[in-house]
């Protein structure tokens, strides 16, 4: 598995340069979509049995995958939704020093307007329960991003209401973490 996801990563280091052939690359990525899909389905059946190297290695490539998927609406859902099915397991703790690559709506989203206002609130969905889980691991700068990112959808009338109020529950439960860091006279 840790093989396989390593590949998925982007066996040329992850390299976002757009390919001389279009349409195969957006085959190509469209492939490791389904790959890490199924990989991310496999993971929520057996949790326990994924060791840590196969658990770096699926995260660094879901990351890598958002940040390198083409703009198209379908694949980047389905890594949405795969991300949602990482973070019901025990790996969630992985993506604590990914998580301010994934708080860029550019890397998040792509981008193109479609897949951005349509794909908006599965992903800040997906960020809020990632934050959520991962908020005691995270330093200061990526805390002061969260509360840019949230503080920004709060304030954004084109979300649903619901992205709306889980941005402020967030925001409300980063309060604990910030009085904690504080008092203990973390920046």
């Amino acid at each position: 598995a840790a093989a396989a996801a390593a590949a998925l990563a982007g066996g040329s280091g992850g390299d976002a340069a757009t390919p001389p052939v279009p349409a195969a690359y957006a085959d190509l990525k469209a492939a490791q979509v389904k790959a890490l899909s199924f990989l991310t389905y496999l993971l929520r059946q057996a949790p326990a049995s994924v060791g840590e190297e196969a658990r770096a290695a699926l995260v660094a490539a879901l990351v890598g995958a958002l940040s390198t998927c083409p703009d198209a609406v379908p694949p980047r859902k389905e890594l949405l939704v795969a991300l949602r099915h990482v973070l019901t397991t025990p790996l969630r703790s992985a993506f604590a020093p990914h998580a301010v690559a994934l708080l860029d709506e550019g890397a998040l989203l792509g981008g193109g307007p479609r897949a951005a206002a349509e794909l908006r609130p599965l992903a800040y969905s997906a960020l809020a329960e990632l934050v959520h889980h991962v908020r005691s691991a995270l330093d200061g700068p990526a805390l002061g991003a969260v509360v840019s990112v949230f503080g920004r959808a709060m304030a954004d009338p084109g979300l649903p209401a619901a992205v709306q109020c889980t941005a402020a529950r967030l925001l409300l439960n980063l309060v604990e973490v910030l009085y904690a860091r504080r008092g203990a006279g973390e920046p």
